[in-house]
């Protein structure tokens, strides 16, 4: 191949930009045909489940599960702030008993690498099922509250995430299963 005189890498707020020099036997030897290389595929959604089986007691329990594709360890994270209200919120002090576990059941190591971040060991299973809860006691429009009559959810504050800058994970188009009915009130779940 051709030599490669410089190579650097601009990134700005919305945009990665990389810019490559060849030197012009780097161009010529380009323009030989090459294979194509296979489309990477698409990350898989990120499943989610909340419940709250003692509701009085103000927390929400979350199950997360995420594909590893094959990685040895994983990060998660959650957000220290929420859109709209841009002062540092630490969402993670209210994320209590954090576990880990493969399809099989087995726990898996969790390593606590930063304020919002936990590095997953993923002992090769294909998907790690994270569960935790989070404590929700305080009414306002950036955080969540929970008692035995009403939940408000706010996302940054319930949901840890895979630590994947500038990635889109698809949604897989499931609907979301509420006990309202249309007009806003409680429905028999039965």
């Amino acid at each position: 191949m051709g030599d490669v005189l410089a190579m650097f890498t601009n990134t700005t707020r919305n945009t990665c930009l990389t810019v490559v020099i060849l030197t012009w036997s780097a161009l010529v030897s380009a323009a030989a045909p090459a294979a194509t290389p296979a489309a990477p595929s698409p990350p898989k959604p990120v499943h989610y489940r909340v419940s709250f089986p003692a509701p009085q007691t103000h927390y929400v329990e979350v199950e997360a599960t995420f594909a590893t594709e094959g990685k040895p360890a994983i990060e998660v994270t959650m957000p220290v702030w929420t859109p709209g209200s841009y002062l540092v919120r630490e969402y993670s002090r209210n994320v209590e008993n954090v576990v880990a576990k493969s399809p099989a059941g087995q726990a898996l190591e969790i390593d606590k690498s930063r304020k919002n971040h936990w590095r997953i060991t993923t002992a090769g299973a294909p998907q790690v099922t994270l569960t935790y809860r989070v404590y929700s006691r305080e009414m306002s429009v950036r955080n969540n509250w929970v008692d035995d009559k009403f939940a408000l959810l706010n996302g940054a504050q319930t949901f840890i995430t895979l630590l994947e800058p500038h990635a889109t994970r698809p949604y897989d188009g499931r609907k979301p299963i509420t006990l309202l009915n249309a007009d806003g009130f409680r429905s028999d779940p039965m």
